[in-house]
């Protein structure tokens, strides 16, 4: 077992390139690292490009119905891979660059009840979303984390079916799906629309949550 630690804290190297634009910014850091283990300890140089995202928001809608469960997700283009996806409604917290630093979910949760409105046409009450997930985007290049929300909802609440939401003014356009819960699980290979890591990883939250997956760590 090792431990790592920075003996200052990061700084920025001089005459690198930066960049920055509505949603990130990208630097290059350096730090001398102290590498302590059972026998050895010695000191490194690491220097890296970082981005520096705001943190991110995800959230899932789910309602039962007849003893099925469902879940909403949207399906949208998505040009960094020029595919088809199918995902959860959402985005970035635009209104503050770390929305965990005081502490509280809330602005999280509001950020996500935002996200459902725009992205699916739902209103719900932010203080009824879980949040079942808080993890780094990617450890390697941000420090920006993806914070995830699971809420139920009542069949009523849930969006129209092929509804187009989004951004409009960003050209970003969602279609609204509704589908039942164990499909998804079982056939998501099979479905249009490619998963991302994250969904997958918040799709495993919810099977949790309702009982189809038993967390046994």
């Amino acid at each position: 077992m090792a431990t790592f630690n920075a003996l200052v804290p990061p700084t920025e190297v001089v005459g690198k390139p930066m960049y920055k634009d509505r949603f990130l910014e990208y630097r290059w850091l350096e730090a001398d690292v102290q590498v302590i283990t059972n026998n050895k300890e010695w000191t490194y140089h690491s220097s890296r490009g970082v981005g520096f995202l705001n943190d991110g928001v995800v959230v899932i809608p789910y309602f039962k119905r007849e003893e099925i469960w469902y879940v909403c997700l949207v399906e949208q283009y998505r040009i960094a891979i020029d595919s088809q996806t199918l995902e959860m409604v959402g985005g970035i917290a635009n209104d503050d660059p770390n929305i965990l630093s005081c502490g509280s979910a809330i602005q999280a949760q509001r950020a996500m009840a935002r996200e459902l409105q725009e992205e699916m046409g739902i209103d719900v009450d932010y203080r009824e979303i879980d949040i079942v997930l808080t993890e780094h985007f990617s450890n390697s290049f941000s420090q920006a984390m993806y914070i995830g929300g699971l809420i139920e909802i009542q069949e009523y609440q849930t969006p129209k079916i092929d509804g187009v939401y989004g951004e409009f003014e960003h050209g970003e356009y969602t279609v609204a799906v509704v589908r039942d819960f164990l499909s998804v699980l079982y056939e998501k290979d099979a479905l249009p629309g490619h998963f991302d890591l994250i969904t997958s990883r918040m799709l495993t939250e919810l099977a949790i949550k309702t009982g189809y997956l038993t967390k046994n760590y």
